[in-house]
């Protein structure tokens, strides 16, 4: 079963989320979140990730295989990282450094 993938939709957004239950027509995921760029100054682009719905519950969310464009499960660490660190309350630390 996969853990975390990141899903290119048809429409063009780019969505991370924890994959639930997996079948032939979709992916059940909970905690979708989109990447949204932004200006962040000095001609930089920044990136956040935004709830997919809004609006409605963040468990059990159905995408269907027909909207997706793209998908993988291989998702680069500091990326999944900072995806778990934001739909959680637990802050991932790559060291620990300074610990004796």
């Amino acid at each position: 079963m996969f853990n975390v993938v990141v899903m290119k939709l048809t429409n063009g957004d780019e969505v991370i989320a924890k994959v639930i239950d997996v079948s032939d027509t979709h992916f059940e995921v909970n905690n979708p979140r989109v990447l949204m760029l932004q200006d962040a100054g000095g001609g930089r682009m920044g990136a956040s990730f935004v709830p997919m719905l809004l609006l409605g519950e963040d468990e059990g969310i159905i995408i269907n295989r027909s909207g997706i464009a793209a998908w993988t499960d291989k998702v680069a660490k500091a990326h999944e990282d900072h995806y778990l660190q934001s739909v959680s309350n637990i802050e991932i630390v790559s060291s620990l450094g300074g610990l004796k």
